[in-house]
Parts: C-alpha cells; sequence; structure tokens
C-alpha cells in the first residue's frame, strides 16, 4: 500500500472532477461532507435497468458506476464557495485496465486495484491498495500497482510526496 500526499490540490481536483484523466477507474464508493453528508455506493442497481440491459455485458460491462458517469454529480455536490470538509472516493481501476497493469495475468485471487482519495478539508492523499478475495502472501501484485500509480499521476502531471 502506497500513501501519497497531492502537493497541488487545485490541480488534482480538476483533473478528477471535470478532465478525462481518472475515465479508466469505476466508483465503488464516495462520501462527502458538505452542509450534509452524502454517501454513495458505486454498484448498480438492478431494479434500475430493463433486463436486456443488465443482462447484456455489451450494454452493461461492469457491476459498479464507470467515473466518467459520477464525477459529474459529485462536482456538482462539491461546487460553491466553500470547500468539503472531507470527501473519499474509493475507485476501482476497469478490469481491462488492471489486467494489463497486472502484466497481463488475470490472478483469481485479486478482486480489484483500488485508489482511495482522502480529504479532510486542509489536504488530499492517495491511497494504493490491491483487494485480495482470500489472503495472498505474494505481494508482487502490491509492488506493481504502486508503481503503476505513480506512473499515472506523473503520466498527468500531478505532483505528490509519498508519506
Amino acid at each position: 500500500m502506497l500513501s501519497l500526499l497531492i502537493k497541488h490540490q487545485g490541480n488534482f481536483m480538476t483533473q478528477l472532477l471535470t478532465g478525462e484523466a481518472f475515465d479508466s477507474f469505476l466508483l465503488e464508493e464516495a462520501q462527502l461532507r458538505t452542509a450534509a453528508t452524502w454517501q454513495l455506493d458505486g454498484r448498480l442497481n438492478r431494479e434500475f435497468y430493463d433486463t436486456e440491459v443488465w443482462d447484456d455485458p455489451a450494454q452493461r460491462p461492469y457491476d459498479y458506476l464507470p467515473w466518467s458517469e459520477a464525477r459529474g454529480a459529485l462536482r456538482d455536490l462539491i461546487k460553491g464557495k466553500r470547500a468539503p470538509a472531507g470527501m473519499q472516493f474509493v475507485l476501482m481501476l476497469k478490469p481491462e485496465f488492471a489486467t494489463r497493469t497486472l502484466r497481463g495475468s488475470s490472478d483469481p485471487s485479486i478482486r480489484a486495484l483500488l485508489l482511495t482519495i482522502r480529504s479532510d478539508g486542509s489536504q488530499i492523499t492517495v491511497l494504493s491498495g490491491v483487494d485480495h478475495k482470500t489472503f495472498s502472501m505474494d505481494k508482487e501484485p502490491d509492488r506493481v500497482w504502486d508503481k503503476a500509480v505513480k506512473k499515472f499521476l506523473t503520466s498527468k502531471g500531478i505532483e505528490y510526496e509519498e508519506l
């Protein structure tokens, strides 16, 4: 697990909420603390979709909401004169990118590659994590993901320092 402090919060938030930089992720969950606390579960609701859409992987390829579909609503909850008192987004790398990131291996013990973005109102941290379905002594996927997160943030011009 990697813990990074974001140096330029404005740039980071702009890329997170208005750009396409994080569109390779799905929203697992979100919490925003503004005038009220908003808690969002990114898991898709079966009852919202027609059976044809729900059962067709081409129309509904993921179990979680793509970040590209969630960010506008979250941006609307955040925008205003005051910054949120706190927030946390748990993003999951889309499976097709996770397989590439882990060098083509689709390790069945790995459920997801995660990014947790947290703010306490004064600083933003990004934490990497690998969600294993079962206990594993193999930490290579964690090391590969940590390295990929650093490379991803650097490629987007997001400066950070390791904590």
